[in-house]
């Protein structure tokens, strides 16, 4: 007997709703390996680094790349051109998404690089109900030069997600 997949549009939060997935697996030949790993998501924007000032390029991570061409003549839409060109692209930013079993909700942290934010100050409600401005700790700010840094700190966030 084929199981049938429930109609939850929402990623699964209880035991049920993950039992649920393994028997669809299951009923049609596949297997969840790890039902608990649950998910994540790493999304990155870049940028050709011919774009950013050069007394400043030395202070992003970056990567060579080969990147489509478009035909641009249409400011309404660009058409590839089947062609692509090898260039040296800038991390801007980062959004890094997991999972975290019982929430419905995905856990989400968004990173950016210190000169997409020149304005550093925002202001919060804090749990006695006034309004603060945390103060700016230069040495807070993500600022990283090497791929081990970055890499240390998506460990950090991850581990921080899991648990």
């Amino acid at each position: 007997k084929k199981e049938k997949l429930n109609d939850s549009i929402s990623f699964p939060t209880t035991q049920r709703e993950l039992d649920s997935i393994v028997a669809f697996a299951k009923s049609i030949g596949d297997t969840v390996r790890s039902p608990n790993t649950l998910t994540m998501e790493l999304k990155t924007s870049w940028v050709d680094l011919a774009t950013i000032p050069l007394d400043i390029q030395k202070e992003y991570i970056t990567v060579r790349a080969n990147v489509p061409t478009y035909d641009r003549s249409s400011d309404k839409k660009w058409t590839p051109t089947g062609k692509s060109q090898i260039k040296t692209l800038a991390l801007l930013g980062m959004h890094v998404v997991g999972s975290v079993k019982g929430h419905p909700e995905m856990i989400w942290a968004t990173f950016e690089h210190r000169h997409n934010s020149p304005n550093l100050t925002y202001n919060y409600v804090d749990e006695n109900g006034n309004a603060t401005q945390p103060i700016f700790a230069p040495e807070l700010e993500w600022h990283m030069t090497t791929r081990l840094s970055l890499i240390m700190k998506i460990n950090l966030l991850l581990s921080l997600i899991v648990k």
